[in-house]
Formats: C-alpha cells, structure tokens, sequence
C-alpha cells in the first residue's frame, strides 16, 4: 500500500484529525483533579503497575486498567491514551462512509463526530466511555466486511472481547452480531459461528484473571449486574425514567442535526434490504434501547451510538442538499458544508462549556489526599466518604468509612484507630460529621474553601486525631 498516496487521498480525515487532536491535547491538563470512577481506574492501573493488590469496586471489568497501568503516574498520558482512542473512533467513521456511501458524507460524518461534545468531554477524562466504543465500532465494522476471511472472523471477534473487557455493556452489540446475521443470512456461512468461537475465547481472559483474582471466574460480571439491573416493587428499572435518552437527544445531538438525523433514518428505512442500511438501523436501535433498560443512565452512556448517529444524520444532512444538486452543485455542496459547521459549532462551544465548567470538580479532594501524604506516614489510616480520590491522591491504602453512628463515632475517637477524616461537601455525611469537630478533640490540618454568593464556604477539611 502506497502510504503517501493514502495520506493525500484522505487529506481531509487528516485536517479534521488534526483539530481534533490539537482541541482534545489543549484541555487534556484542564482538569484539576479526578472523579470517583476515573480514581478507581487509576488506582486499578497502579495496583497492576505495581504488582499490587487491587482495592478497586469489582463490577469493573480488568482490561481498562491494564491498559492503563504505564501511565499510572500520570494522569495526562492516561488521558493521552483516551485521546488515542477518541481519534481512532473519528477515523472509522470516515473509512465506514467512504466506503459504503461517498467522500463527502465521510468528511460530514467525520467533522461532526470529532466535534460531539460528550465524546469531547469525556476524552479528556480517564473513563472507559471513549476506549469501548472505538474497539466495538472497529469490532462491528469487520464483522460487516468479514465474509469468508477467517482473519476478520477472529479480529472482529477480539476487538469486541476487548471492548466488553474494558466495559461490559458493549455485550449489546452480541444482539446486532445475531440479528444481522439472521436478517442477512450469515448464519449458513461457517464464519457467523466461528465468529462467536473465538468471542468466548477471547472473553475466557476475563474468567481466568476473576478466578485467580478473586477465587470466583464470574466475579466482575455479577457485581456489574447486580448494580446496573436493579427493579423497584413495581417491576420498574430505577434511577431515571426510562425515556432519560430521548428527553436529552436535542441537547447531545442539537436540534438541527436530530432533524437530519430522522431524514437519515427514513432514507436507510427505504433501502432497508441493503446490508449498510439494515447494519445501520440495528446498531441505532438494539444500543439505544438496550441502554434505555439498564439502571444507570447518563449522557456518557450514549458514546456507543455516537458513530452512528454522526453517519446517519450527515447522510440526511448530504442527501437533503442533494436536492438542489441538479440546480448548482457548489450551491448543494455549500449548503452541507455550512449546516455541518453550525452543528459543529455549536457542539464545540458546549463541549468547551462543560469541560470549563468541571475543571475545578473535586479539586480540594485532591489537595485534601496531597496534604495527607505530605504529612503521614504509610499506614496512617482515614476516613472519608471520596475512598478512591483520597486513596489515589494520598496514596494510602488504609481507608474506611464514616461511622453512621454517632457513639461508634465518639468510640472510635477515643480508641484513636482513625489519624485522618477527611470531609467535604462533594459527598454525603452523617450530620455530626459537618459540624466544628474540635469540640470533639480534632484539630484543622487543613481547610479548602470557596466563595459562593459572596460568602466563604469551607468545600473541604481534613481533621487530625492527634
């Protein structure tokens, strides 16, 4: 392959990659500090980084951590990592719609999914949102070109066991492997069964590592469901209502590109019988409901079906200004061109919005854990509702909970077992925890505080139980 053809053929993948990696590298530092889950990721990468034992929830799927465990030191290469992946999403997005469509849908497609504020967001932070729906598109994609090519059989077949080893709702896309394969008649190829073959062998890794890790081969997989497929007395998933995704479409996708979105969907409805179409519409579907039925719901969630709908709502986008096309190509071309950059830009500045508006979340956290280890020795022991910040950040392993109990509480003064409690107003507490806890013997190792309306507020303070 002629690599500077290649290069030059593509040389708007390669603008658009560009911007992208420049917007994406120039917030990779803008975070202060990590959240709850990017904490337990790092904390998983250290524990392999290190040989260590892993005090990290279990429900989370090994491969993320491992991935990043040479950058357990450093947040910014985590985060370089996570650009990496967000990059190579962007990519398969332009080669799927050069290939089944046309260039100019590959650029449309391929801008806006590098200007999708949630993929944006949270490429910049250490989460296992951006890396899973890179290898499940990658995955998908193969299996769509496989035919009889054992190769692509077995690579299809690894990148989706990694990308359910790295998170475990990319298990929806197994759904999208069978119905196609039904629809499309694959299941009298040897290929649609060696596909699932060398999935379970791949997905074995999980089991192996569980059973030496915790003695149980199906460990991470229980606790993932037990949290994620919680039903109240009424037989109803809890947390948010069910049509959580569909309330926040017009803000995830902007109300113009929904509309192209829907134009996308009827033209892929009306050339259902075409394999890109019905690939196309079974992705959409299985992913979006299957996410509306778990527990949890959050606009992170969706970074599975972002691919799709950058394809499906710039081909609406291409073939509604295609209209004029017999009138004024430039005309039709300029048209596409300028409502694909309103909805980037609009992406952009709500992508930036957000990420400005977090960059100092859990930032006394941080202070709080990097006080801590500046000022104990190995074993000091601490208690603190944000277990894995602290932990990261103070990097101490002796860490428990508040008592809920406020003569345990005094109990546990007196026995002197705790050295540091550390409270703020980013977690919930028992209420004699907020108070002055000098009158029970602490002293103030250090207080972080905020203006809000005018009036001083202490976010965060570590007591010493001297």
């Amino acid at each position: 392959m002629d690599i500077e053809a290649e290069l030059k053929k593509r040389w708007p993948l390669l603008l658009i990659l560009l911007f992208a990696f420049s917007i994406r590298t120039y917030f990779a530092n803008a975070n202060i500090a990590i959240w709850w889950d990017e904490a337990q990721y790092m904390l998983g990468a250290r524990a392999y980084a290190r040989g260590e034992p892993s005090n990290v929830w279990e429900g989370r799927a090994f491969l993320f951590p491992l991935m990043l465990s040479p950058f357990a030191e450093s947040e910014f290469g985590a985060k370089m990592l996570e650009i990496f992946f967000s990059l190579g999403t962007i990519t398969l997005v332009y080669l799927f719609c050069e290939k089944y469509f046309n260039k100019l849908t590959a650029f449309t497609a391929s801008l806006i999914m590098s200007s999708m504020w949630i993929d944006l967001f949270y490429s910049v932070r250490i989460l296992s949102d951006v890396p899973a729906p890179f290898f499940i598109f990658l995955s998908l994609f193969l299996f769509l070109e496989k035919g009889k090519s054992v190769k692509k059989t077995f690579l299809s077949a690894l990148f989706f066991a990694m990308a359910f080893i790295i998170r475990f709702p990319s298990a929806i896309g197994i759904f999208v492997v069978v119905l196609y394969g039904l629809f499309t008649k694959q299941y009298k190829e040897k290929t649609f069964y060696l596909w699932f073959l060398f999935l379970i062998l791949c997905i074995s890794s999980l089991f192996v590592h569980d059973f030496f890790v915790y003695g149980d081969a199906f460990t991470s997989t229980r606790a993932f469901i037990e949290i994620n497929l919680r039903f109240d007395s009424t037989g109803s998933v809890t947390d948010q209502p069910w049509n959580f995704y569909i309330n926040i479409l017009p803000t995830v996708l902007t109300p113009l590109f929904l509309v192209f979105t829907g134009v996308g969907l009827v033209l892929l409805f009306m050339n259902i019988n075409k394999g890109k179409s019905l690939f196309l519409i079974l992705y959409l579907f299985i992913f979006f409901l299957a996410l509306s039925s778990l527990t949890n719901k959050q606009d992170r969630f969706l970074t599975p079906i972002l691919p799709v709908f950058s394809i499906i709502g710039s081909l609406g986008l291409v073939k509604s200004a295609n209209l004029i096309k017999k009138i004024n190509q430039n005309i039709s071309i300029g048209i596409i061109l300028i409502l694909a950059l309103v909805v980037f830009a609009y992406q952009i500045d709500y992508g930036v919005g957000m990420i400005s508006a977090k960059t100092e979340s859990y930032a006394e956290i941080k202070y709080a854990g990097e006080w801590i280890k500046a000022n104990s020795d190995k074993d000091a022991v601490i208690a603190t509702v944000s277990d894995p910040q602290i932990r990261y950040y103070s990097d101490r392993n002796s860490l428990v909970g508040f008592k809920s109990n406020f003569d345990d509480f005094i109990s546990e003064l007196n026995n002197k077992t705790v050295d540091f409690y550390v409270v703020s107003m980013y977690e919930p507490m028992p209420d004699f925890m907020s108070g002055d806890l000098r009158e029970y013997n602490l002293t103030i190792g250090n207080v972080w505080t905020k203006l809000f309306d005018g009036t001083e507020y202490a976010v965060a303070i570590v007591w010493v139980n001297n």
